[in-house]
């Protein structure tokens, strides 16, 4: 009875182990610079997919370490009288 009880309460605790394996994150980036006015009004769209492996983590670390981001910045000079707008959008999964 004592090995059944000591069985269960193992295979109980292997179940909160953590298994740590590499993982990949991969992330689509956009940006968007727009000129308004000045020599080189436009829009100028850029997009490029990087991946990174994460070594030896566990889920909820990987988790923390694969982030989607979003920003802008609106009002900047291109030195010819224009404005520059620019946003940027990272898309990342976890695979």
């Amino acid at each position: 009875m004592k090995k059944i009880t000591l069985l269960a309460l193992l295979a109980f605790g292997l179940s909160f182990a953590s298994c740590k394996k590499d993982r990949t994150c991969t992330c689509t980036e956009t940006s968007t610079t727009t000129i308004t006015g000045g020599a080189f009004p436009g829009t100028y769209p850029t997009s490029q997919v990087t991946t990174t492996t994460l070594k030896e983590v566990n889920g909820k670390s990987a988790r923390a370490n694969c982030l989607s981001l979003e920003t802008s910045q609106a009002g900047g000079s291109d030195g010819t009288g224009g404005t520059v707008n620019y946003t940027y959008k990272a898309d990342c999964k976890l695979d």
